[in-house]
């Protein structure tokens, strides 16, 4: 029949046990007490020591402990409080010597330095390497709880330890002897922390992945500020533990959090951060990790507790986790978790050089409206340039009395057609005529002064009809007055023709350095925005 210690079988505390003087209780749990003594032969030194409970079978004890000793005193690393000494007491109950850790529970440590997410799991996975290290010398601790995972200040770095493998179970032992090593039927361990094969299974079936789920709960406890499960041995016994055990379904760190409510700001204020960053941070991978650690099938679960720090070790590297199902979109997000600036980067020049493109296709276009304009105003000045030839060398054949010619047909028609052209470009009646004159006022000036002169021909051309027999003959002071008029307007066309091809030509030079200029600007200004965008994001998440 399955049996279960009642811890207040003794009330009073011995003063002295063994070689060992008893300093201090340091804590009460289901299999025994552990003391603070002082040893005193043959090294003086503060200990703790662990006595068990009356009520345990002393043989069955002594037999375990002798087996275990060897292989836990042949443990040796840095963050596993060493095993000094084992024994019994005068009246046969068994104790057990460890190196005495003056540190606090891992979360208890943890909340009272309001460390981050990040350095919390720091501390686990050096939790889960010190266990591995147990584990590879064939020793099960089958009691991890954060009480059992201390941690103290050393130098001012966090320094977590692992204690009290009082409850150890001997991996590499001969199966003779394997049910020695746990009373059968003995509940021994923390229900909170337990496996469920820790307390559905014999003792000789339950291997390291008992421990993993332990760790599993721990780390639930260091995201979220309490288990996942609430075990209790009530009224009911062991019955009813082993039947609300199996009906536990998996709850999810972030689930627990948000169902904490008001509570959950007093959680992320001792991990140094805000309720809804810490909901961003526990969402995801760390609900993976922790659901694959508390997997009831231990199958699923998590190997050893090796592997579960290498996946905790990926999250910290911002590395895909292989907690969760490696889908492309999660990988493309992990990239971008742990390269947030050439990521940012990246993005920036994109961005900017779609935007730059549109940017410099606008310039470029504004340029290219204003040479399709300047071009009709160049054509403008040829065919001014021509009609004034032509009256020109007509009213020269009018004023011969050629009867082909007519005054009003050959001469005035084309010289009031070029003054219509110039006077239409001033009013805008070509293609954007006014945003030359708004760019180019000297080119404006001299349409007006090309109009003036049109105008004066018009009026001379008229003056030396009149007079097309004394000073308007051929030779006469209007006929050189004429001709000086037309050279003047042709001048002036070709005057304006260059002007405006030069004109063109610092349009399109001006759109290409708007185009750079633009494009720097944007890949300047996207670069930074990206970045502290991204590192915020990445900060928050």
């Amino acid at each position: 029949m399955l049996g279960v210690v009642d811890e207040s079988m003794f009330t009073s505390h011995p003063t002295e046990i063994g070689p060992y003087k008893v300093l201090e209780v340091l804590g009460q749990g289901g299999v025994g007490t552990v003391y603070l003594v002082q040893q005193r032969e043959p090294f003086r030194r503060k200990a703790a020591l662990k006595l068990i409970k009356l009520g345990m079978d002393t043989r069955e004890v002594l037999v375990r402990f002798a087996q275990e000793r060897q292989l836990l005193a042949s443990m040796s690393h840095p963050n596993i409080a060493k095993v000094f000494d084992a024994g019994q007491t005068e009246t046969g109950r068994p104790f057990f010597v460890m190196e005495y850790v003056a540190g606090e529970p891992i979360t208890d440590y943890c909340d009272r330095h309001r460390l981050s997410l990040s350095e919390r799991l720091e501390l686990f996975v050096t939790v889960c390497r010190a266990l591995q290290h147990a584990h590879q010398k064939g020793i099960l601790h089958r009691d991890v709880k954060p009480s059992n995972l201390l941690v103290m200040n050393q130098d001012g770095k966090h320094v977590p330890m692992v204690i009290d493998f009082g409850l150890a179970k001997v991996l590499r032992t001969e199966p003779a002897s394997a049910h020695l090593l746990t009373r059968e039927g003995q509940f021994l361990g923390t229900p909170r922390y337990m496996s469920p094969e820790q307390i559905e299974l014999p003792s000789d079936e339950v291997d390291t992945r008992s421990d993993v789920y332990s760790l599993g709960v721990v780390l639930f406890e260091l995201l979220t500020g309490e288990p996942p499960y609430e075990r209790r041995i009530t009224d009911g016994g062991l019955p009813k533990l082993l039947h609300s055990i199996r009906a536990e379904e998996s709850t999810r760190p972030s689930t627990r959090l948000t169902q904490l409510r008001k509570e959950v700001a007093e959680v992320a204020d001792k991990r140094r951060t805000d309720r809804a960053a810490l909901l961003a941070q526990v969402r995801g991978d760390l609900d993976w990790l922790v659901v694959k650690a508390l997997e009831r099938d231990r199958d699923r679960r998590y190997q050893s507790a090796a592997e579960l720090a290498a996946d905790v070790e990926r999250y910290l590297r911002r590395d895909p986790i292989l907690a969760r199902p490696p889908t492309a979109s999660y990988r493309i997000e992990r990239y971008v978790r742990r390269n947030p600036l050439a990521v940012g980067g990246l993005l920036a020049v994109v961005l900017a050089l779609m935007l730059g493109s549109g940017g410099s296709l606008y310039w470029f276009y504004r340029a290219n409206q204003l040479r399709e304009t300047k071009a009709a105003l160049m054509g403008m000045c040829e065919s001014i340039r021509t009609d004034v030839a032509d009256a020109h060398i007509w009213f020269e054949e009018v004023i011969a009395h050629d009867p082909s010619q007519e005054l009003e047909r050959d001469v005035l028609v084309p010289i009031k057609r070029s003054a219509e052209r110039v006077a239409s470009a001033l009013e805008g009646a070509t293609p954007s005529p006014e945003q030359v004159a708004a760019r180019e006022p000297a080119m404006a000036e001299q349409l007006r002064i090309l109009e003036a002169h049109i105008e004066h021909m018009r009026v001379v051309t008229m003056e030396r009809w009149n007079a097309k027999d004394d000073a308007g003959r051929i030779g006469g002071a209007l006929d050189q007055q004429y001709d000086a008029i037309y050279k003047d307007i042709r001048t002036l066309c070709s005057q304006l023709v260059t002007s405006l091809n030069e004109s063109s030509a610092r349009d399109w030079k001006r759109a290409a350095e708007s185009s750079i200029a633009v494009n720097a600007a944007f890949v300047l200004a996207l670069l930074s925005g990206s970045v502290l965008v991204l590192r915020f994001w990445a900060k928050r998440s």
